[in-house]
Parts: C-alpha cells; sequence; structure tokens
C-alpha cells in the first residue's frame, strides 16, 4: 500500500497545474449548492399561523362585478299565466284540443283485429288467405314452367342434332319436369291440409 501510495502522488505531479487542485481549493468541508448531488428538498410541514394569515390579507378576494342576469322567478311565472287556460302556442293546435274544421270525416282504419279475422276466414275449399296465396303461387309457378317446357319440346322438333345445345335443353326440361312435380306435391298438400 505504500508502494501504491506513492504511484499515486508521482502520478499526481505529472498533471499540470492547472489540473491539480488541492481540497482546501474546492472546500471540501463545504457543499457545492450547484452541484445536483447536494440540492435538497425541504420536507413538507405547517406554514406558521401568521404566515396563513399575511397571505390571506394579501390576497383578499374581490366580488366581480358582472353584468345582471335573467330574473327565472318573473319569467317562470310569465310563462304559466301565458299558457294557463291554452292560450298559448308552445302545443300545436290539435293538442290544444282545437281541430280544423273540414268538409268529411276521417276514414276509418279496420282494426288489426279485423283484418286477421278477414285472413283467418276459409272460403269453400277450406282454404284461409294465406294458403290461397301459396296455392296461387304454386299454380302460377306450375304455369310458367310448363310453358317453358313447351318452348324447349318445340326447339327439340326443330333441332334433331346432338350437341352441347341439345344435352342443355334436355338437363333444363329434366330440372323443370322435376319442379313440376314437386310443385304438385306441395299443392296436394296444401289441398289436405285445408281440407
Amino acid at each position: 500500500p505504500v508502494a501504491a501510495l506513492g504511484a499515486s502522488t508521482r502520478r499526481a505531479e505529472a498533471l499540470p497545474a492547472a489540473c491539480r487542485c488541492s481540497g482546501a481549493e474546492v472546500g471540501r468541508n463545504e457543499d457545492d449548492p450547484d452541484d445536483p448531488k447536494n440540492w435538497r428538498v425541504p420536507l413538507p410541514g405547517r406554514k406558521p399561523g401568521a404566515q396563513i394569515l399575511a397571505e390571506m390579507e394579501a390576497d383578499q378576494p374581490q366580488v366581480p362585478n358582472l353584468p345582471r342576469g335573467r330574473d327565472q322567478a318573473a319569467e317562470k311565472h310569465s310563462l304559466q299565466a301565458r299558457f294557463q287556460f291554452c292560450g298559448g302556442n308552445a302545443m300545436p293546435k290539435g293538442a290544444m284540443g282545437y281541430v280544423e274544421p273540414c268538409g268529411e270525416l276521417p276514414k276509418v282504419i279496420e282494426s288489426m283485429r279485423g283484418r286477421m279475422e278477414e285472413r283467418q276466414a276459409r272460403d269453400e275449399n277450406g282454404m284461409n288467405a294465406e294458403q290461397r296465396e301459396i296455392f296461387e303461387e304454386l299454380m302460377l309457378a306450375v304455369k310458367r314452367k310448363q310453358e317453358r317446357l313447351r318452348e324447349i319440346d318445340e326447339e327439340d322438333a326443330a333441332d334433331n342434332k346432338p350437341g352441347k345445345a341439345k344435352t342443355a335443353r334436355n338437363k333444363e326440361a329434366l330440372e323443370l319436369r322435376n319442379d313440376i312435380d314437386r310443385n304438385l306435391a306441395d299443392i296436394d298438400r296444401l289441398l289436405e291440409l285445408a281440407g
């Protein structure tokens, strides 16, 4: 350790004079106020009462000079008086009991119950309105498909050559026949349910 001490003093002597400083110059016993390591925040505590009173006297709150606002009580009273006996225009005319005279009476709309009873009423076939609509739709579909089948048969009669077009027509005709059979089965089932 003595040898190490000697080496460090030799190194210090090798430094230029501007870099070497002694402990007295820096003030090692004193804290440097510019060094952030030495900055200290005072602990929170209570202010003395005299200081609080002095601050309150210095900052006396002032009453602001504001423009005068609405007198809501007077406004409310005037509105109540104006609309007390249906004399106001705030509501639509019909809400106040006023009805404009007109030449004819308004048309009466059927009640929902009346419409439901009408739809549930059965005709001579035993079908209600919903079943009649389904029956008519199925009959129209069968009629359209039969007309298309006739057109395909006419095209086949005109063109007897085998080919892709004839195969496509035969395929379409087969699908139409199957659809017609399915629709006729649905019609039979509907008539069973109605009868």
